[in-house]
């Protein structure tokens, strides 16, 4: 399901259409238990996973849209 999501949102950021990313309501860390709801995704618990967040936060990255260098960031002097 995450490869088929990411696809779509890749396909549209490259396309120059309004997806530029996904994010998870729960992508937590070992310990956190409390917090497990049923659609947690702990990456130590699930390489496959991960593997695929990885893979694609580096295919946005490495879109550039005309976008590198132009976002300023609030307390960095230029």
């Amino acid at each position: 399901m995450f490869n088929s999501v990411y696809n779509v949102v890749y396909g549209c950021a490259r396309g120059g259409g309004p997806c530029a990313g996904a994010l998870f309501w729960q992508l937590l860390v070992e310990g956190m238990d409390n917090y497990r709801g049923g659609y947690e995704v702990i990456m130590s618990e699930q390489p496959s996973t991960a593997n695929i967040i990885t893979l694609n936060s580096r295919q946005i990255s490495g879109l550039d849209h005309g976008l590198v260098g132009s976002v300023k960031h609030v307390g960095v002097k230029n």
